[in-house]
């Protein structure tokens, strides 16, 4: 499993919560353009006809996280990466600051070639999770983000160890793994 399925596991999670109060009409749009979105076969005018329906739905509900990222996700297909820009932004307020949507944010920076303000947002990252943490111990997907993102702040080695060890203490737990490879990639 990816790093990426797993992001994506995670901010749908994270869009079906926030986007409990969505209103249906607003759903109508997202669902239709992620219909047309995911049938074969992207050319400029189905991206522009599929943009314009996620463009209805925030206008619908300017909260509605799963527009947002479905937005994202269709402007990073067509590396349209300035004009997803705005988008993650939003996202990142309206999920105030998810250590996952601030992932994706310095993934983004990353490949505008905006390395330090990545940098910035994958240490803001680190101290929300380690909030984040505190508040909720128990939780192992927090403690596999706090570390994910220790490995920028404290270095790779000691968040490798770090998982390493969570990883034995829950064996069966797969997203352990996928932020274990994700260490040894950065």
């Amino acid at each position: 499993i990816s790093l990426t399925v797993a992001l994506l596991f995670a901010c749908q999670r994270h869009s079906k919560k926030t986007d409990m109060a969505v209103n249906e009409k607003c759903k109508v749009y997202n669902n239709s353009a992620m219909s047309l979105f995911t049938k074969e076969g992207m050319d400029s005018g189905k991206a522009a006809k599929v943009l314009h329906l996620l463009n209805m739905a925030i206008a619908c509900d300017p909260n509605y996280y799963g527009a947002y990222y479905n937005k994202l996700a269709v402007l990073e297909s067509r590396r349209r990466y300035l004009e997803a820009l705005p988008v993650i932004e939003k996202m990142a307020i309206i999920s105030k600051h998810d250590p996952i949507t601030m992932l994706m944010k310095a993934d983004l920076l990353k490949t505008l070639h905006r390395a330090n303000q990545a940098e910035n947002v994958l240490h803001a990252a680190y101290v929300e999770s380690t909030e984040k943490t505190k508040r909720f111990p128990d939780s192992i997907e927090l403690k596999a983000q706090q570390i994910y993102f220790s490995a920028f702040i404290k270095g790779k080695v000691q968040a490798k160890d770090r998982i390493d060890s969570l990883i034995k203490a829950y064996p069966n737990n797969g997203k352990l793994t996928v932020f274990a490879d994700r260490i040894e990639e950065e």
